[in-house]
């Protein structure tokens, strides 16, 4: 496979959310090479705009030269299908 995804993320999925986290990780797998690579969360008692910045930078370093970057944020808004999603990608 020659399309690597990666995925930056800020900690580790826990129960209930890791076994469906594995899932897509295979199905995603099936299509492309995938790595996943993961940051440590700030601690949030530092305010939100130095948690942003500084888990902002440690996930750049991580990010594949030449790659993309799409940042998703709870507070963005949802492709309406899976369907648009990967038109998107």
């Amino acid at each position: 496979m020659s399309r690597l995804i990666q995925f930056v993320v800020v900690g580790r999925l826990r129960p209930p959310l890791a076994d469906a986290g594995a899932d897509f990780e295979k199905r995603i797998a099936r299509m492309a090479d995938l790595r996943v690579d993961e940051v440590s969360a700030e601690p949030v008692q530092r305010g939100d705009d130095q948690v942003f910045r500084r888990e902002g930078e440690r996930m750049r370093a991580k990010v594949v030269q030449g790659g993309h970057m799409v940042a998703l944020d709870s507070r963005g808004t949802q492709p309406a299908s899976s369907e648009a999603l990967a038109a998107w990608m």
